[in-house]
């Protein structure tokens, strides 16, 4: 291959010009009277949740105050509404998603020219999710009431920004069984560990990253305790607060899973501390030092391929002269990686290496 190759470009051709980016759509917001209306019984029913589980936890785990995620549903956007959020003891920031595809209604909707209404043209909003105890609970009724009241009036400083998001709000609820698994795919995982039989069957439980480390313990145990009730266990749990990142390995009989997909019993889905369930993702094994590679497995067939490679491995490089694998792969090296790469390193590439050309060497089958 030339040092320098040739480059073909194609004929230019004259390109159109790009617009400037539009205006901010207007938005048509429900009025505070019908704000009241919409959202009152809502923040009863997230009041009484969180009262309800007060009182089961006293049965259950005394000491423990009960919390919830709250999702803040909003049309069009709210600028800097997590530092308004921290001001409220009680209250702790978690997560702000975009909503590009909201089905407008009677009361959300885009106002065009002469405020023309628009009902048909999907609009944009915000998910904000906010951890909420008893306190902060109480503290975002009292506001929510002042806005009821006048909404208009200036809330205390670093406040105001819940009154604009009381002014666009659309939906008010807990984080629930359904976001946990909505688009994770565990719902057909579940389904396909027990169509083959798998036996237990393991996940990974992604939780709401607490700073603190005892909370994120007390996390933890609770979650621990209610898989513990169903028959299952949580083998392992990982916390890495530099990516805000605390997760676990939890595995659970398949009667424990089909009772979830059944609606049976939730338990474990309904457990307030976690973010997402998902299927269990990849894991890094440290190679046994009794282990060499493949040194002491013997291939199956010790024929040499004439033809043409027919795969492709992009991966960790292999050991090219390995008894399994000389003559039967071709390593693409252009610039030179081999030369710098240890052969105590090669292990992994050359196990998938010898996977793709003999299957599993350790498989009774």
């Amino acid at each position: 291959m030339p040092d320098r190759p040739l480059l073909i470009f194609p004929s230019p051709t004259r390109a159109g010009r790009e617009s400037l980016p539009s205006a901010p759509a207007r938005m048509h917001f429900p009025t505070a009277v019908r704000q009241s209306q919409r959202l009152s019984p809502k923040f009863e029913v997230l009041q009484d949740a969180l009262e309800a589980e007060a009182v089961s936890m006293r049965t259950t785990a005394a000491g423990v105050e009960p919390e919830q995620v709250i999702v803040l549903e909003i049309v069009g956007s709210v600028e800097n509404f997590a530092n308004a959020v921290r001001k409220i003891h009680g209250l702790e920031w978690m997560a702000e998603w975009d909503e590009d595809e909201i089905l407008p209604d009677d009361d959300f909707f885009r106002l065009g020219k002469d405020d023309e209404e628009d009902h048909e043209k999907a609009i944009r909003g915000r998910l904000f999710l906010v951890m909420s105890n008893q306190r902060g609970m109480s503290e975002l009724l009292s506001l929510w009431k002042r806005y009821q009241t006048d909404p208009n009036q200036k809330f205390d400083h670093g406040l105001n920004k819940f009154r604009d998001v009381f002014r666009q709000l659309r939906d008010l609820r807990r984080w629930g069984e359904r976001d946990r698994i909505f688009e994770t795919g565990m719902e057909e995982y579940w389904r396909e560990a027990l169509e083959h039989g798998y036996d237990p069957i393991r996940f990974e439980v992604e939780f709401w990253f607490r700073a603190d480390e005892k909370r994120r313990g007390a996390v933890f145990e609770r979650f621990k305790a209610t898989v513990t009730q169903v028959g299952g266990t949580c083998l392992n749990q990982c916390a890495i607060p530099q990516i805000a990142y605390h997760a676990a390995v939890v595995q659970l009989p398949p009667g424990g899973v089909q009772a979830i997909l059944d609606q049976t019993d939730t338990r474990v889905l309904r457990s307030n501390g976690v973010m997402f369930f998902r299927p269990q993702g990849q894991c890094i094994v440290e190679p046994s030092d009794e282990f060499d590679g493949l040194r002491d497995i013997e291939a199956h067939d010790n024929r040499i391929p004439l033809r043409e490679p027919v795969a492709a491995l992009l991966d960790g490089l292999p050991l090219e002269n390995h008894a399994l694998l000389s003559g039967r792969i071709v390593v693409d090296d252009p610039d030179g990686w081999a030369s710098s790469y240890p052969a105590e390193d090669r292990q992994h590439g050359t196990s998938m290496a010898s996977l793709i050309v003999h299957d599993d060497l350790v498989s009774p089958a």
